[in-house]
C-alpha cells in the first residue's frame, strides 16, 4: 500500500515537471513571437522615417536646382547627413534582429531589401549632393555576405567602422550583402556596375579593393579623394 501510494506522488512530480517544462516552453514561444513582431514594427516605423526623410531631400534637390546660390546647401547638407546616419544606424539593428529572428525570417528578409534599396537611393543622392555643392566627401560602396560565406567580411566591417568614426560625416559607407542580391535585382544591378566578384569588396569612389583590405590602405585611398587636407589623413 505505502509502495503504491509511493508510486502515485512520483507519477504524480512528474506530471507537475511536465506541465512546468511545457508551460515554460509556451511562454518562451509566445515571448520570441512577440519580440520578434515588436522588432519587426520597429524596422517599419524606421523605413516609413526613411521614406519620408528621403522625400524631403528629394524636394529640397529640386528647389536647389532653381537656386544658384550655393549657400542653401547648408540645410540640405544637414538634412542628408542626418538621414545617412539614421539610415546605417537602422541597418546595423535590422542585421542584429535578422540574425536573431525565429519567426519572422521572411518579413526582415522583406525589410532587408527595403534598406537596401535605400541605400540605393541614398548613394545616388550623395552624387548629386557632390554635384550641386561641392561637398568634400568621399563615398565608399561596401559589399560583403554573411559570415558563413565570408568568414573575413566581419574584420573588414569593423575597419570600415573605425574608419568611419574616424572621418565621421566626411566619409559616406554604403553596405550590401550580396547575399540577398538573387531576390533585388537592384543590387545585383550594383554590383555588375562595379564587376563586384569577390567577398568582400570596397569601392572607395571608382577603384575597387578587393578581398580584405588592411586599415591603412583604404585610409590611403580614402585621403586621396580628398580635395582638402584633414588630420586623420596625415
Amino acid at each position: 500500500m505505502v509502495k503504491q501510494e509511493r508510486t502515485k506522488v512520483k507519477k504524480r512530480r512528474y506530471i507537475a515537471a511536465l506541465a512546468l517544462t511545457l508551460l515554460v516552453f509556451a511562454l518562451g514561444l509566445l515571448f520570441g513571437v512577440f519580440l520578434d513582431s515588436q522588432r519587426a514594427t520597429y524596422i517599419k516605423s524606421e523605413a516609413n522615417k526613411q521614406s519620408v526623410e528621403y522625400n524631403s531631400l528629394q524636394l529640397q534637390y529640386q528647389i536647389l536646382n532653381d537656386i544658384t546660390e550655393k549657400k542653401e546647401c547648408e540645410p540640405l547638407l544637414k538634412t542628408f547627413e542626418s538621414s545617412v546616419k539614421n539610415l546605417e544606424s537602422a541597418r546595423i539593428r535590422l542585421e542584429q534582429y535578422q540574425q536573431s529572428s525565429t519567426f519572422n525570417k521572411d518579413e526582415f528578409t522583406l525589410l532587408g531589401r527595403e534598406y537596401s534599396l535605400a541605400q540605393i537611393r541614398y548613394f545616388m543622392l550623395a552624387k548629386k549632393t557632390q554635384e550641386l555643392c561641392g561637398n568634400d566627401v568621399v563615398t565608399v560602396l561596401y559589399f560583403f555576405q554573411d559570415k558563413e560565406k565570408c568568414p573575413t567580411c566581419d574584420d573588414q566591417s569593423f575597419i570600415l567602422t573605425y574608419l568611419k568614426k574616424l572621418m565621421g560625416d566626411k566619409l559616406l559607407i554604403f553596405s550590401f550583402n550580396s547575399n540577398v542580391a538573387d531576390q533585388e535585382p537592384a543590387i545585383m544591378m550594383v554590383e555588375n556596375q562595379y564587376n563586384v566578384t569577390k567577398f568582400p569588396t570596397v569601392i572607395v569612389n571608382s577603384k575597387k579593393l578587393e578581398g580584405l583590405t588592411a586599415k591603412d590602405k583604404v585610409l590611403r585611398d580614402v585621403c586621396d579623394n580628398f580635395k582638402n587636407s584633414y588630420d586623420f589623413c596625415n
